[in-house]
Parts: structure tokens; sequence; C-alpha cells
């Protein structure tokens, strides 16, 4: 008996044979890609310490919070084996949350062959974020300072949830890059970032800015905002915040659902009323394919909150203003749209708002659809854009102030 006991007892442990303690472990939670010398790759893995910042803290006050190791090779692989020529500890990749790709890189021809050899790498998930950087990768995560986040994770687990928030970026990841150069019928729209301080004048509007356009004055200088187009693979431009959110709100599975913004008042024109568009429904959209150029319409209902009226305009009990108001904000959305549609015809000559899948519910076959050419087709097309608007509330204070009264 006790012989097939020590025989099963060896089986049971053969288990245990490749296991690999966690202090043997080094955690990358940020992977950043750039273009090197003689077609190498230059590759910055972000390494958190698990130790600070938490319950352990104690033990590392004076351990830093994360190492950076910046190195060229061939291709991600070869990078994370040859990493371990400094770090001592086991490289993986099963933690990383973003992956970030210089600009520069982006935009050129080798990328598109570079993303597909990412997907070999086994320990990397294909939804952590992915996000384009003004600089190279390897400055912004260098610059990248987060005052109130001490591990670097956590840093990308809430912005993600503010970027869904205000819609001034895509919330894109590296799977939906793949998935949209896949189709090869319309752009993939990736967050757009930097680190670094760049003084410049900013817009009028906040959001008709890009990243690093901004004007904070803060501790750290990261900013996201606006969004790099990407057609077959390739970045080819930018977007502002301000037209990412209007490509977005066409766009069928877009998380965002509100965002505030100001238009300028119907009628005291030098002032600008302060909104909050609410995006409960999705809009509307029909394709029609009959004809080679198609015709699209679509129609957008959104709710309206008005935030403030520096004007003093009474807007919410006179029937007239109030109409003219609501008629009002639907032109300047309407205007706004036709700009964004006639930049992604013109000048990208992509579809960026994914008609495309629309379009492709027209046709019995896939042959069918590929013989349309939705690329080629798009630039063509004729885009009508209308806007529901609903003016749903006007604050607490109803009334606006009377300053006559205020006065006396």
């Amino acid at each position: 008996m006790k012989k097939w006991m020590i025989i099963l007892s060896l089986f049971l442990l053969t288990g245990c044979w490749d296991k690999i303690e966690l202090e043997e472990q080094a955690f990358v939670v940020v992977v950043g890609l750039d273009k090197g010398e003689n077609g190498l790759l230059d590759v910055t893995y972000q390494i958190a310490n698990p130790q600070v910042g938490s319950t352990d803290r104690s033990k590392a006050d004076k351990e830093k919070a994360y190492e950076i190791v910046t190195l060229s090779a061939p291709n991600l692989t070869v990078a994370t084996q040859i990493t371990n020529v400094s770090v001592t500890r086991n490289i993986t990749l099963s933690h990383v949350k973003a992956l970030i790709v210089g600009e520069e890189l982006a935009k050129d021809n080798m990328f598109l062959h570079i993303s597909e050899t990412i997907t070999k790498e086994r320990g990397l998930r294909e939804n952590v974020l992915f996000l384009v950087s003004k600089e190279k990768a390897s400055e912004f995560i260098k610059h990248n300072k987060t005052p109130f986040e001490t591990r670097p994770h956590k840093f990308y687990d809430l912005m993600g949830q503010r970027w869904k928030e205000t819609g001034f970026v895509p919330l894109s990841t590296y799977q939906m890059y793949l998935k949209n150069t896949q189709h090869d019928a319309g752009a993939f729209l990736a967050i757009y970032s930097t680190a670094k301080n760049r003084k410049q004048e900013a817009k009028k509007e906040e959001d008709e800015n890009v990243a690093g356009e901004v004007k904070i004055r803060s501790g750290s200088h990261t900013q996201s905002i606006g969004s790099v187009v990407f057609k077959n693979g390739k970045a080819i431009d930018k977007l502002t915040g301000e037209e990412t959110r209007l490509a977005l709100m066409l766009q069928h599975d877009s998380d965002v659902q509100e965002w505030t913004t100001s238009f300028t008042d119907p009628i005291q024109t030098k002032e600008a009323i302060g909104t909050r568009i609410i995006i409960e429904k999705k809009a509307k959209i029909n394709v029609n394919t009959k004809k080679s150029s198609p015709v699209i319409t679509a129609t957008v209902p959104v709710k309206v909150d008005i935030v403030s009226v520096p004007s003093l305009v009474n807007y919410s009990t006179n029937l007239e203003h109030g109409e003219k108001l609501k008629s009002h904000i639907e032109k300047e959305l309407e205007r706004k749209t036709d700009n964004v549609v006639k930049k992604s015809q013109n000048e990208l000559k992509v579809d960026i708002f994914e008609f495309y899948y629309r379009a492709r519910r027209k046709f019995l076959t896939m042959k069918q659809y590929e013989r349309y050419n939705w690329m080629k087709s798009y630039p063509n097309a004729t885009v009508i854009i209308d806007y529901e608007v609903e003016l749903y509330q006007f604050g607490e204070q109803v009334l606006p102030t009377n300053r006559q009264r205020v006065r006396d």
C-alpha cells in the first residue's frame, strides 16, 4: 500500500516542475515601440515594482515604483529575451495595460508588418490599450508622470474610464486595430497622446485641439485628446477632439454617452452657451448601395442640457427663444459634422464613421460586397446628416437672474 502511495505522489508532484516564483517575475505594464536604425525596432518596457503602492510598501520605501528599459531588436519576441541581459527577473507581458507607438513609426510602411509580428507574442493580450504618442514612445513613457497614482498600471485603468465619459479620444485597443485593418473598408481611430509640455496657444474651444495643444498648468504634462486615423494599417492623419467626438456619435459601437461643449448664443452672438450633450439612442443610419456611389442618410437624436447662459437670455420659459436655440444647435452640429464628412471624403478618403457595417448588410454575399469596393465608393458618397435636438434641462435655476433686481 505504501508503495502505491509513493508512486501516486510522484505523479501529483510532477505538475510543479516548471513553476516560477512570484518574486522571480518582472511584470511589464507598458510597452513602447519606436522606429530604430538599420530596420530595427526600438522597444521600451515599463516594468512595475509590485511592492510599491501595495500593503507591503514598508519593505520598499526606498525602491522605485517602476523601471524603464529601452533596447533595439528585430521584433518584440527577441527584445523580451534580450531584456534579461540586464534584468534578473523573468520578463512577462501578461499584465501589459497599454501598447504605445511613436507617431513616426505609426506613419511608416513597416508598421503593418510589425503589428502582425506582435500577434505571435503569446503573453501579450490583444485587448490592451492602443495609443499613438506625438513624441517617441520611449520619451512618452519616460515623461508620463502620474502624481495621483503610484502604480503606473492604475493610470491607464482610470484614464480608460475618463475617455469613455469625455469622448475626447476613442477607446482603442490593439485587438480593434487588427480587426479594422483586416476589414479593408474603413479607418481605425487610435488614442493620440503626448507627455511633453508644448507651450502653444490653445484654440478657442477646448475640444478643437489635439494632444499637446491644450493649455494646462499642472505638474503632469500628459495629454490625451484627438485621434490618429489609420488606413490600411498605417497612420495617415489626425482628428481634433471635436472631430473625434462627432465621428464617435455616428459609430455603431461607441461607448460615449455624454460630453460637454459650447455653442454661440443665437441672440447675443458675442456670448457662448455651455451645454451637455446626452446620447441615449444610437443614430439611425441608412445606406443605399443601388448605385455606384452610395447614398447615406443619418438621423442623430440627442438631448441637450443647458449648463450656462452668460447672456441671461430666457431660453427656458420663452418658447420662441427656446425654439430658436434648439434650431441653432441642430444647425451647428450638422455644419460641424458635414465638415468632418468632407474631410473624410476629400482629404482622408476613408470611412471614419463605420458606415460600411450598414452597407455590408445590403449584399447577399461577401463577394458582391467586395466587388462594390467600399474603400473606393465611399469618397463619392452622398452623405446627409440630420440632428434631432431635445432641450432637456436648464439647471436648478430655470429663469435667468434679473440684473435690475440685483442692482436694486
